[in-house]
């Protein structure tokens, strides 16, 4: 139980750090990071005992980007997540964060991540009274794309399309199962003024 918390712990560690860094350079370039949060709307395939029925749910988190890699449009950048669904047979919840890697295009903003999750899985039918629920590590990775509302790609608001693949296991000697979420929502980019800048 503690395993899976502990992992989470450190990957919120690692991104308040890298926020932090990227906090003291703002200062000096008003696009150095870009800070983003977003809410989302999902379809899960939950597949949790050949169960082919869908669960419904959604997600919230944040994005933090840093400096354009080189002369390349590539931003990478750190994202925290925590997404929730429910269905006939199970509801799932992750908690986490990780690396994730921006395309700019302006615009069109595609995207990649990979996160570290700690996940809780409640059993709505549970053939034994005694195990109603579980928790693990949850693995997963995705990606998606950011319209940006107006056509300079300027706006502060844009919308998201994210597809995500998890990976449970819930015991040594239970099958792992892959859960596919597709959402879609918004996203909304907050502007710090820079202090240099003029009015």
């Amino acid at each position: 139980m503690q395993k899976p918390l502990l992992k989470l712990l450190g990957v919120v560690a690692v991104s308040l750090a890298l926020a932090a860094t990227a906090q003291r350079t703002q200062s000096t370039a008003s696009k150095a990071v870009q800070l983003q949060a977003f809410g989302m709307f999902s379809y899960v395939r939950p597949a949790f005992i050949h169960d082919n029925r869908p669960n419904w749910g959604g997600g919230a988190g944040a994005d933090l980007n840093f400096h354009q890699i080189g002369y390349t449009r590539l931003r990478p950048g750190v994202e925290v997540r925590a997404t929730g669904s429910s269905g006939p047979t199970s509801n799932q919840y992750t908690y986490g964060g990780g690396p994730r890697l921006v395309l700019d295009l302006g615009r069109f903003q595609p995207y990649g991540d990979l996160l570290f999750n700690y996940g809780s899985i409640d059993f709505n039918h549970p053939p034994d009274p005694n195990y109603t629920h579980d928790m693990t590590d949850v693995l997963s990775y995705g990606g998606g794309v950011d319209i940006v509302l107006d056509r300079a790609g300027s706006s502060s608001w844009a919308v998201r399309a994210d597809v995500q693949s998890q990976q449970w296991k819930l015991g040594h000697i239970s099958p792992e199962f892959q859960p596919l979420a597709v959402s879609v929502g918004v996203r909304y980019e907050f502007h710090f003024r820079d202090k240099y800048s003029p009015e």
